[in-house]
């Protein structure tokens, strides 16, 4: 995107105080989602950006799936959901897979040098469950 819009969009993502608003991060990662859908260069943009996007997803998708969940009982492992981010975790996956998809290359990379194996699992684990494990 030449127009400067994945600049600006990445530059207000990856602000903590908004990285931490749940409905924002589900918009703004069904933006990258929809901006990775059918085009490399746009997901070559994204990992080359320098601006640690992929980093800040994987961020943003624990941080959600971590503090909307509380202890059942005290001490223990297994959550119960208090909000869901279902929305955002699966806009997030959307955004995984379209790179995976639009990038081969760059999927062995990340793979690699980032916890998202870890984080997908765990989404996945957790997914249409009340309650689930989550290993921090």
């Amino acid at each position: 995107m030449k127009d400067g819009t994945l600049v600006a969009l990445l530059a207000v993502f990856t602000k903590p105080e908004c990285l931490k608003d749940l409905n924002f991060s589900e918009q703004v990662l069904g933006c990258l989602a929809m901006i990775t859908l059918r085009s490399p260069s746009n997901s070559i943009s994204i990992i080359n950006g320098g601006n640690n996007t992929i980093d800040t997803v994987i961020q943003c998708m624990n941080y959600h799936m971590i503090s909307h969940l509380s202890s059942a009982n005290e001490g223990s492992t297994t959550v119960r959901f208090q909000a869901s981010p279902a929305g955002m975790l699966r806009q997030g996956c959307l955004f995984f897979r379209n790179i995976a998809a639009r990038c081969p290359a760059e999927k062995v990379e990340i793979l690699k040098s980032t916890n998202i194996e870890t984080v997908l699992k765990q989404v996945g684990e957790c997914s249409g469950q009340e309650e689930c494990a989550v290993k921090q």
